[in-house]
């Protein structure tokens, strides 16, 4: 079949620069032909799509997404951007309609917008005495849970904290209820997997709210569990119109060197793409692993995976073929990643590393000269500028320095974090472009040496994302020969940044096929 898409702004996004044509031409789901709407001979019986002058881009791929646990948490206990009082009253809720025993689980809580005190479990035994109660924090680096959690799972003033984790400790020794890194899991390896229903369910959710922000291809940063529910996801309904990069925990690299798997085994829908790693923690929990103290205290973050590990673990995934996809947000964790690739690495494959929220400046020119991809989220910079300023500092001129990662050549990829952060790419535009928060039209821009145009921000966040799967060569940009997945905006951002907030995305194609279309 093929169709006629004109009277738009389509935009192609290289390298050397932004291309605008009038109109393509699509067969088949494959972009045949760019150009002036005079020079196009369509077929007999071709199909034309008017788009009314609107701006098209390529559609975008989010390059850092917990896909299942977004599409589970649509229909959890969601605390994002609540009060303590009201955080605990949703979870109360959620504790007076479970069955008795039955896990209540909330995801999205901000302990640092509740004052200078962390979360105990008494305040949850208060709200909900009965059952186990586990909350992950806005970061997904703590777990907050309540004394009957603690039951549940046996844990004691006896048990021992884990390598890379923390048990949280009044002055007798007694868990308080919070759980960091790697002492999460003796937790959570006590809560029963959601059904594979409910994970197929989850699965559609996700695409569709994906989709609806222009969203067609994604790297899911999630073990096991996602896996089987995507594969059963499309084993009972087909092929889904939307491409997933899948990675796998590094407890799993032996069993995909063993099974010979390699980066890009799969489809063009579901693929394998590397090894995710985790170095050191988060911002928020005050985790990530710092080359200096947090700002007025002697803590110098954790390390999840140290420096001699780090080294075996990439020279092993490599050597077999497969990248890995470094979690590093402290300037430590990030120089020992970089030191890890550059002595033992394969520069020929597309190692990552995921968030480089503080970058020590001797560490910038590395990404480049290294060969690896920044895979950074824009909407966290304006979210955590006030947290930052306060436990950084001074450091946080190089935090989330996207400016200055693209002016030393090294390739960028934009995601979300979602659901951390919102999925939205809009917003995630706007926080690239203007470093402040969508909902602060007023405030300063945070860093404004920082900030990176429009057209920058689009190429990030597509073919950024398609260069950092490997897969550059045949789709991520609206050229001749890759499929037609475009996305279609209600405003010429590109002419008129500023206009960002107030634009919508209105439709959505895959390979030709209109995937959304928003209500008028």
């Amino acid at each position: 079949m093929e169709q006629v898409f004109k009277n738009g702004r389509f935009y192609s996004l290289g390298r050397l620069g932004v291309r605008c044509y009038e109109a393509i031409v699509v067969r088949d789901g494959v972009i045949q032909y760019l150009g002036s709407l005079d020079s196009i001979n369509p077929g007999l019986g071709a199909e034309t799509i008017d788009l009314g002058g609107r701006m098209v881009v390529p559609s975008f791929t989010d390059s850092h997404i917990h896909f299942l646990t977004f599409g589970l948490s649509l229909s959890s206990v969601r605390l994002d951007g609540l009060s303590r009082a009201a955080a605990l009253e949703a979870v109360a809720e959620a504790h007076e309609q479970c069955r008795a025993g039955e896990w209540v689980t909330g995801r999205g809580f901000n302990f640092n917008l509740w004052g200078d005190d962390w979360p105990t479990k008494g305040w949850l035994d208060e709200w909900a005495p009965m059952s186990p109660v586990v909350l992950t924090a806005k970061d997904g680096h703590m777990i907050w849970v309540n004394s009957a959690a603690l039951k549940a799972c046996g844990i004691t003033n006896e048990t021992a904290t884990p390598l890379g984790g923390e048990i949280t400790r009044d002055i007798h020794g007694e868990p308080t209820g919070l759980f960091k890194e790697t002492a999460m899991e003796l937790v959570l390896r006590h809560i029963p997997e959601p059904p594979l229903d409910r994970c197929v369910e989850a699965v559609r959710l996700a695409v569709a709210e994906c989709t609806a922000h222009g969203i067609t291809a994604v790297h899911n940063m999630e073990g096991s569990l996602a896996w089987r529910a995507l594969q059963e996801a499309e084993s009972r309904n087909g092929p889904m119109d939307f491409r997933v990069w899948l990675t796998a925990g590094a407890e799993n690299l032996d069993n995909a060197l063993a099974l010979g798997l390699k980066t890009g085994f799969g489809s063009d829908r579901m693929r394998f793409g590397g090894i995710k790693v985790f170095a050191d923690g988060a911002l928020g929990s005050r985790t990530a692993a710092m080359l200096k103290p947090y700002e007025g205290t002697e803590n110098h973050g954790l390390t999840v995976t140290d420096a001699n590990e780090m080294h075996r673990i990439v020279a092993q995934a490599n050597g077999g073929g497969i990248p890995v996809a470094v979690h590093a947000i402290g300037d430590a964790a990030n120089r020992w990643v970089l030191d890890a690739i550059e002595s033992c690495g394969d520069r020929s494959l597309r190692n990552r590393i995921e968030h480089a929220q503080l970058l020590s400046p001797q560490d910038i020119n590395r990404f480049e000269s290294l060969g690896v991809t920044a895979s950074v989220q824009p909407t966290h910079c304006p979210q955590d500028r006030y947290m930052a300023d306060v436990h950084w500092g001074k450091r946080s001129r190089f935090a989330y320095a996207f400016r200055s990662l693209l002016d030393s050549g090294a390739s960028v990829a934009f995601g979300s974090d979602c659901p951390v952060e919102t999925c939205s790419v809009l917003t995630a535009l706007y926080s690239a472009v203007f470093r402040r928060r969508i909902d602060e039209p007023d405030t300063d821009s945070w860093y404004p040496a920082e900030r990176i145009t429009v057209a920058e921000a689009l190429r990030a966040y597509s073919v950024g994302g398609a260069y950092a799967a490997g897969e550059e060569l045949w789709r991520g940009n609206l050229l001749p020969g890759m499929p037609a997945d475009f996305t279609v905006l209600s405003e010429n951002i590109l002419e008129r940044p500023e206009l960002i907030p107030d634009t919508h995305v209105d439709s959505v194609y895959f390979s030709g096929r209109q995937v959304f279309q928003r209500s008028a």
